[in-house]
């Protein structure tokens, strides 16, 4: 059986720990690794209407954001964030007028009166 090379003597590239490789920053990254969130750079664009393609610009932006405070390959994956809680009708509706004539003679609801406020509560699937 042939001598393996001392380990002292092995190119850096060469030599594997066995451990894996911690991802800190852009850099860290094989570009295959560094194109990961180009459909998520696009989907972004498409709804913030810049128009945007992914390039090694906004990649690296993305990525900056992604480790930032600390977090790298190691760190723990959060779980998904829950739910969040039902809004009130106030903090979801808007004025939008004003209610003009008489109710249908079967609403017997003050606030459908003529002169009041009218609004409008969007509801977003």
């Amino acid at each position: 059986m042939p001598n393996p090379t001392p380990p002292s003597t092995l190119h850096a590239s060469q030599h594997n720990s066995g451990l894996p490789t911690i991802v800190r920053k852009y850099e860290d990254m094989s570009d295959d690794q560094q194109k990961l969130c180009d459909d998520l750079i696009s989907r972004l664009a498409d709804l913030n209407l810049t128009n945007e393609i992914a390039n090694t610009d906004n990649r690296k932006e993305f990525w900056k954001l992604v480790f930032a405070g600390g977090w790298n390959s190691t760190s723990i994956i959060r779980s998904q964030p829950k739910k969040p809680r039902e809004r009130t009708v106030d903090e979801v509706q808007f004025e939008t007028g004003e209610i003009i004539g008489s109710p249908p003679s079967s609403s017997t609801n003050p606030a459908r009166a003529n002169g009041q406020p009218a609004f409008l509560k969007p509801n977003v699937e």
